[in-house]
């Protein structure tokens, strides 16, 4: 069986090609005794667009959206991993020829952008990739 990535949330919208998701994300310390007094806990609603599913579904309904864990480490590398590496990698390198520190930090900085134009312009194929999948809760 393959390793998945499982959420539980509320239907909030239905069109006719898509559903929305809508998931309370917990920070870490979401669960702790102390997150009452505490500044650090917080929840956030996130929202996702999932193809709409062959069965009769309603606003309201508890769903589990699902992805594979190999696509959750491959979203993170893209998103997180990739830009850190050529800040930094763009950073030294500017820095060991030579470059000025302020223009060092804005040249990788432009390496990050061009790199987010690219993710952008791709996005179609993307999202095509980075499928998600709806099932009934089994909580109801």
């Amino acid at each position: 069986m393959n390793d998945q990535i499982c959420r539980h949330g509320v239907v909030k919208n239905i069109t006719e090609k898509v559903v929305e998701v809508t998931v309370l994300s917990e920070s870490a310390c979401g669960s702790c005794h102390a997150k009452g007094s505490c500044s650090a806990a917080e929840k956030q609603e996130k929202s996702f667009l999932v193809d709409r599913p062959s069965w009769p579904i309603d606003i309201g309904d508890h769903v589990e959206i699902r992805m594979e864990s190999s696509l959750g480490y491959q979203a993170i590398t893209i998103a997180y991993l990739l830009p850190v590496v050529l800040l930094v990698g763009g950073l030294f390198l500017f820095s060991g020829i030579g470059l000025d520190d302020g223009l060092s930090a804005l040249l990788s900085l432009g390496i990050a952008a061009v790199y987010f134009a690219v993710v952008w312009l791709f996005r179609k194929q993307l999202q095509r990739k980075f499928t998600l999948s709806i099932e009934r809760s089994m909580n109801d």
